[in-house]
């Protein structure tokens, strides 16, 4: 007897609709579950032979080492090369601080310079009388 379903709460057999209430729990778990394939050696053997189909040989995992060494290799030349360029530029930042340094002390020599000579004009301008 072929069962197929038609409806979620129908089962098709032998001519006869029978509504799934009327079955027992058990029976409505046998007919959802798949029947199993029985594996055969030979199938086995066939699964296998795929698995190892895909599995890399030693030529290419030495391929793929070439390649890690080579870009080790430019890695290491450019970790290189950006050291040299942050030891310039540690070397520029250095020389620019102390620059700044120099131009703050004579900004503030130049400050009390200039408070220096507004309070002689001012005495100036007040024995000329040219005062505001």
């Amino acid at each position: 007897m072929r069962r197929v379903f038609c409806k979620k709460e129908q089962l098709v057999g032998a001519g006869k609709v029978i509504p799934l209430d009327a079955l027992g729990p058990s029976s409505k778990l046998k007919l959802m579950t798949p029947k199993k394939k029985k594996i055969t050696l030979e199938g086995l053997a066939r699964m296998i032979q795929r698995g190892f189909e895909d599995t890399a040989t030693r030529g290419d995992l030495e391929g793929v080492r070439s390649e890690i060494r080579d870009l080790t290799t430019r890695l290491d030349r450019f970790e290189t090369y950006v050291e040299g360029r942050f030891d310039t530029l540690e070397g520029e930042v250095v020389r620019i601080r102390e620059e700044v340094k120099l131009l703050r002390k004579d900004l503030g020599n130049n400050e009390v310079n200039l408070h220096d000579l507004r309070s002689r004009v001012e005495r100036l301008e007040k024995k000329l009388g040219l005062a505001k």
